[in-house]
């Protein structure tokens, strides 16, 4: 399985399901579709194809979710970059990659040209806007569901995503994860905590950790909401912060657990994390 077909599926059953919000903005997975349709057919113009190695440099939004989708969609592999890293290191990582092309939010531009300037390969560098090129023409835009005719065949074993963690030694090392890797590890999560399509995941955890790109797959998985916080601010997690209501909101507000099915807490680092259950489960 091809985690596009996730998207796919979703844009197919669910078309005005909600599959992303933050702040007042929502976006349904047929509006989701047809951006990552839009941001593909950008990006296979470029020059990106299979195998290539896209970095991306951005904060937790939805259009992070858009180009995790829109690169794996042409054959490329996702590199996120940890935001928090110096130039230096970032450097090291775009090396090590032999990365293409780093895709990176405005905000980031200085950051993007003191790695740029310091980075001896053709890496391209390209700032990406939240609309891609063709959005808002009044055109009818097709759900891609599929492949373009001319797209290189792939199999669910091709590579999807490198993830690069200092692990034990401190020194950045990329972590290879095929399609297969993430579509069964959303579908096992997703059913052993229980999760269903009605459910909505408050998403604060930075994205380019697999911590947060693999809990936001797991409820995409099924057709769930996710609710994304760009980064993690604790007066924002209140009822009417989101423009969707969701079981953390509502813990927050009542100071009981009885609306959570369940929580998640820890450190990627430290390499542990603690799973929360509560019998008193909402049916869906």
């Amino acid at each position: 399985m091809h985690i596009r077909d996730i998207l796919a599926r979703n844009a197919r059953i669910y078309p005005e399901r909600v599959a992303l919000a933050m702040g007042r903005e929502t976006v349904t997975y047929r509006e989701l579709a047809v951006r990552v349709a839009r941001r593909a057919s950008e990006l296979k113009a470029q020059g990106i194809g299979k195998g290539d190695r896209i970095a991306v440099l951005m904060r937790n939004s939805p259009l992070y979710v858009e180009l995790l989708y829109a690169i794996t969609c042409t054959g490329a592999v996702m590199l996120p970059l940890n935001e928090q890293l110096i130039a230096r290191e970032l450097s090291e990582i775009l090396r090590h990659a032999d990365a293409k092309a780093v895709l990176f939010s405005e905000e980031f531009r200085r950051v993007a040209d003191r790695v740029h300037a310091g980075l001896a390969s053709d890496t391209r560098f390209v700032a990406v806007d939240a609309q891609p090129a063709g959005a808002g023409s009044g055109e009818k835009e097709p759900v891609c569901f599929g492949l373009p005719a001319d797209a290189a065949p792939f199999s669910e074993s091709d590579i999807a995503l490198v993830v690069y963690t200092g692990g034990v030694s401190g020194t950045p090392r990329g972590a290879m994860l095929s399609h297969r890797n993430l579509s069964a590890a959303s579908a096992s999560a997703a059913m052993e905590l229980g999760l269903s399509r009605n459910d909505v995941y408050l998403s604060c955890t930075p994205l380019p950790f697999m911590a947060g790109t693999g809990r936001l797959l797991r409820f995409q998985y099924l057709g769930g909401t996710v609710v994304i916080l760009p980064d993690f601010e604790p007066d924002r997690m209140h009822p009417g912060s989101t423009s969707q209501p969701c079981a953390w909101s509502s813990m927050a507000e009542r100071r009981s657990p009885s609306s959570c099915r369940n929580g998640r807490s820890g450190s990627s680092g430290a390499g542990w994390s603690r799973r929360m259950e509560w019998s008193n489960r909402r049916e869906s």
